[in-house]
């Protein structure tokens, strides 16, 4: 429904004397539709911490903060307008600069906009940036339509209402289409509206949501999945894309809806590039996995790591045991590579964990990171950044695992249980092998808090047959086929 938008807006002010320094800004935008406010355009607008000014406020805290101001005109009129300051959070280091995000609505007739944004450091405001960029917001008939597609960074269940909560949900804008990398799935959250009108109220459909190569339209079922939904005049949705073993190239995210006779029924659309440097990841992880130490027994360690490669490969194995903060703010350290920035981390980072000895601590961790890469590691993808290396990493080794490769309808899939996660009790994860790739498993279903539950995950699993691919579009089935040779349930209450 739209063509993407996305560009940096630069605001320069004095830095010190005689010297300046820019605030980078992101921005972009999706287009919605609200039965009872109509057409409304969703605006992300993100501030790069690092790229900041930060001062120490009456808090004791340091914090920066820009100048936002949104104009909307049509023919040179001014139809909407908002100004207000976008300060950042209060932080205690102001080494530490998280990037800052805004996200506003509003409400807009459909037509076509000239947009302007002007953007200035709130302890410059003199100093200010302006960019255009027409908007058409289309209007909305009473036919079935899917809404842009809003690409997302994070979502997590929300604490407190936000700017960026929907549903109960605070979802992080993702400000861009370059897939690097570091990303191994790609999120996003859209709407269908009028599926009641078109379809009947409550009448059951689905929406696929898939990979299409941009040059060539196929569709890589490969890196595919789907949401049933019962019909409502707007009906929200969640997606997410493994992407982890998909080359680099130019490519879409397509989204169908399709009735419950699997007749296509509306679509859309967004494009995103992928690039995926399997040769360099693999020279980094040959070259992390010598003799990095001179000595043991240092408190600061990690001054002893030789190679910028390996500072970065031992920081990228940290995340799964990470918080989101340290995940957020490792993730520019592996992107600047700043030698020293990157030694000064993994000191921290184990220190936090073992004050007295955090060097046995790392040595103790990388241990478990290498049997991941013995146990897990594909053709294309190292064990500890796959699906089954990030649990055993964050939980541990399983109490029981269980591996069934040759049951008749179903592909390849593992079953493992904790006895306790983190004072709960009998966690299980279910992962499987829809490529019959070697070691390409993905997680498909866990009960356990935070991981990715899936109440669909028996059909998905027996999606191997044809039988199993009728069950997929059997909109009210959740259990796979029955037979002689199937005892998904057996193994999942008993994995062995």
């Amino acid at each position: 429904m739209k063509t993407s938008k996305f560009f940096t807006l630069l605001i320069f002010f004095l830095f010190i004397s005689f010297s300046s320094r820019a605030i980078t800004t992101y921005f972009n935008y999706a287009r919605f539709y609200s039965p009872t406010d109509g057409n409304y355009l969703e605006t992300y607008l993100t501030v790069s911490g690092k790229s900041a000014k930060y001062f120490k406020n009456a808090n004791g805290k340091f914090q920066s903060g820009a100048e936002i101001a949104w104009i909307f005109y049509q023919n040179d009129v001014i139809i909407e307008a908002k100004k207000y300051i976008l300060n950042s959070s209060e932080v205690d280091d102001s080494l530490f600069m998280p990037d800052y995000t805004d996200v506003q609505r509003f409400v807009l007739a459909p037509g076509e906009y000239d947009l302007e944004i002007i953007v200035a450091d709130k302890s410059l405001p003199a100093k200010q940036f302006n960019s255009k960029t027409k908007i058409i917001i289309e209007k909305i008939n009473e036919t079935i339509s899917i809404a842009d597609l809003e690409l997302l960074e994070s979502v997590s269940k929300s604490e407190k209402q936000s700017n960026i909560t929907k549903g109960g949900f605070d979802m992080t804008p993702f400000q861009s289409n370059f897939y690097s990398d570091e990303f191994e799935k790609i999120l996003f959250y859209s709407e269908v509206y009028n599926a009641s009108k078109s379809l009947g109220d409550n009448e059951k459909f689905i929406v696929t949501y898939s990979v299409q190569d941009y040059n060539s339209n196929n569709t890589l079922l490969e890196f595919s999945g789907y949401t049933k939904q019962t019909a409502k005049s707007v009906n929200s949705f969640l997606g997410e894309l493994n992407i982890s073993n998909l080359k680099s190239g130019n490519y879409n995210i397509l989204v169908e809806a399709r009735d419950k006779n699997n007749l296509l029924v509306a679509s859309t659309k967004s494009f995103f590039q992928r690039q995926k440097n399997i040769v360099k990841d693999t020279l980094n992880v040959a070259n992390a996995q010598q003799s990095d130490y001179l000595q043991t027994g240092d408190a600061a360690f990690a001054t002893k790591i030789k190679s910028k490669d390996s500072l970065v490969y031992y920081i990228r194995t940290f995340k799964p045991i990470s918080s989101q903060q340290e995940g957020e703010f490792a993730d520019r350290l592996t992107k600047d590579k700043d030698e020293l920035q990157m030694r000064n981390y993994i000191t921290s980072f184990w220190e936090k964990r073992n004050p007295k000895n955090p060097e046995f601590e790392f040595h103790k961790y990388n241990s478990l990171v290498n049997e991941c890469n013995a146990m897990f590691s594909s053709s294309q993808m190292k064990g500890y950044r796959t699906d089954r290396g990030r649990v055993y990493l964050k939980y541990g080794i399983p109490d029981q695992r269980g591996r069934f490769e040759n049951e008749p309808s179903n592909f390849p899939y593992e079953i493992w249980q904790y006895y306790t996660i983190n004072k709960v009790h009998n966690r299980k994860f279910v992962f499987y092998n829809p490529t019959l790739a070697t070691g390409a498993y993905r997680l498909l279903h866990s009960d356990a808090i935070g991981e990715t539950r899936n109440d669909n995950w028996r059909v998905e699993l027996d999606s191997r047959s044809q039988n199993g691919l009728k069950n997929r579009m059997d909109l009210d089935r959740t259990n796979g086929n029955s037979y002689m040779g199937n005892s998904v349930d057996e193994n999942f209450e008993n994995p062995r």
